[in-house]
């Protein structure tokens, strides 16, 4: 069981930590100021919101189930317009996230991946926040590098040296 709950741990750690907010924080890299807090129209969000969202969301989903903390998140603050953070407090807020991730993923255990936990209005048992924070925090890690290639006109490479053709072997 404990392989288990060690394999639960490295696939959020990676998913998140190690994928997600390293491409997140080349997208930054690749943006001035201004095209940080771009939006394309009213129906869409900016970077700079988009990495206030998911620091809000992992942090009342994952962090505080995990550490069994209160969370009092403002999500409409994430959403914000005029909630404009700078290129290095965007930074410091993922590299904040990296850690405190790790940390709580630390206390993953067999009895939280089983119980039921109420956040946000759900009733979600740990193995589903775990797949929730995961699936989230990709998704709108798409949409950053989505709006990061549309603004630029860049090749992100994130998979640079890495030969994408290798055929499964069965």
């Amino acid at each position: 069981m404990q392989a288990l709950i060690r394999n639960i741990r490295e696939e959020v750690v990676l998913r998140i930590c190690t994928e997600s907010i390293s491409r997140i924080s080349k997208c930054i890299d690749s943006l001035s100021d201004d095209q940080l807090t771009y939006n394309n129209n009213f129906n869409t969000n900016s970077v700079n919101n988009l990495i206030l969202h998911l620091d809000g969301n992992i942090r009342q989903w994952l962090i505080a189930s995990l550490m069994d903390n209160p969370y009092n998140r403002n999500r409409a603050e994430e959403f914000n317009r005029s909630n404009i953070k700078s290129r290095s407090e965007l930074n410091n807020i993922l590299e904040t996230l990296d850690e405190d991730i790790k940390n709580a993923c630390d206390r993953l255990s067999v009895s939280y991946l089983l119980a039921t936990h109420s956040i946000q209005g759900f009733t979600e048992t740990g193995y589903s926040i775990c797949s929730h924070v995961v699936e989230h925090f990709s998704y709108h890690t798409g949409q950053i590098t989505l709006i990061t290639k549309q603004i630029c006109d860049k090749n992100m490479n994130y998979y640079k040296g890495l030969d994408l053709n290798i055929q499964n072997k069965i």
